[in-house]
């Protein structure tokens, strides 16, 4: 089966951080994905800002749902709200397992956010059907 993304919600820039006495800046973006696999995954999109420009960015993919040791289950629901997600993620000590998609699955995300998301990245959407 080709995976797809089957729906997702971007939250836009979500916080900022700069180094204090540099002119630094780096701006974090968040993504949620789920895959017609019925996975959901999230994207953090990292802008590198220096003097006001840009000057690098990296993506991380991850797993939106977590396994704890203790077997309780963390998972993200498309109706909340981003910081309500956010301040349940364990520490990685407390995880059963520590995995990460596989490359297919990190490269239709991807394509999708650079084709559908990259360029209105700043705006948080609803959930959104595709």
């Amino acid at each position: 089966m080709k995976l797809a993304v089957v729906r997702y919600r971007n939250y836009g820039c979500t916080f900022s951080g700069d180094d204090e006495g540099e002119e630094c800046q780096n701006k974090f973006y968040w993504s949620f994905f789920e895959l017609n696999n019925g996975v959901v995954y999230v994207l953090h999109f990292i802008e590198f800002w220096k003097n006001k420009k840009q000057i690098d960015h990296d993506i991380e993919i991850s797993y939106a749902d977590s396994e704890l040791l203790d077997g309780k289950i963390i998972k993200y629901d498309f109706e909340q709200e981003f910081f309500d997600w956010f301040e349940t993620l364990p520490p990685v000590k407390d995880l059963k397992e520590l995995t990460y998609p596989n490359k297919e699955e990190v490269e239709c995300i991807k394509a999708f956010f650079y084709r559908e998301i990259f360029n209105t990245r700043t705006t948080a959407t609803d959930i959104i059907k595709v």
